[in-house]
């Protein structure tokens, strides 16, 4: 995950800025709205869910064996070396 600052809203959730997660379904490409002012039309761009395991969120106070699933559009995401 990119650790990005956009100027206004953003749908990136702080706590996964940074954390290695793994893509498990994509969704196709749609309009992505963080990015235009009302009114105008936005470009697209396409919507990955994305699985983090709860430990690499949250370490040592995470539940055990759980994971979280979040929609995330692609510009959120960095490719792992």
């Amino acid at each position: 995950m990119r650790d990005i600052e956009p100027v206004g809203h953003s749908r990136l959730p702080n706590y996964l800025k940074n954390k290695t997660g793994t893509i498990t379904r994509y969704w196709g490409v749609h309009h992505f709205y963080d990015t235009q002012p009302p009114g105008e039309e936005a470009p697209l761009q396409p919507i990955y869910n994305v699985r983090f395991s709860s430990g690499a969120l949250w370490g040592a106070d995470a539940e055990s064996n759980s994971d979280v699933y979040v929609d995330m559009w692609e510009g959120y995401l960095a490719p792992t070396a």
